[in-house]
């Protein structure tokens, strides 16, 4: 819903005296990567957010949930990354938060 009602005023907002300030005020970014186990590749993605899903069962306080969220994935057996030229690979894929 909060998506649904930034975009709406993004959208209402083009060309004006305001426009863009929603993204400046709101929006972060992240680094997704994935770095191959066993062949020389790496991927780096940027990426755009404004809100994030944090897991708060079970978590003493919300830095915990941001640990959580930002915890090395291992892809391997039937989640294995397809690297371009290398084919499906065991690999890491990280998070990391650049600008909130």
């Amino acid at each position: 819903m909060c998506r649904l009602l930034i975009d709406h005023i993004e959208t209402k907002t083009k060309e004006t005296i305001v426009d863009g300030e929603i993204s400046r005020l709101l929006e972060g970014k992240s680094q997704v990567s994935i770095k191959c186990l066993n062949v020389d590749f790496e991927s780096k993605k940027i990426e755009s957010f404004y809100d994030i899903q944090l897991s708060v069962k079970g978590m003493k306080n919300i830095y915990e949930s941001f640990d959580q969220y930002c915890l090395d994935e291992v892809l391997e057996d039937s989640n294995k990354y397809h690297a371009p030229q290398h084919g499906l690979q065991d690999a890491v894929r990280r998070i990391s938060f650049l600008e909130f």
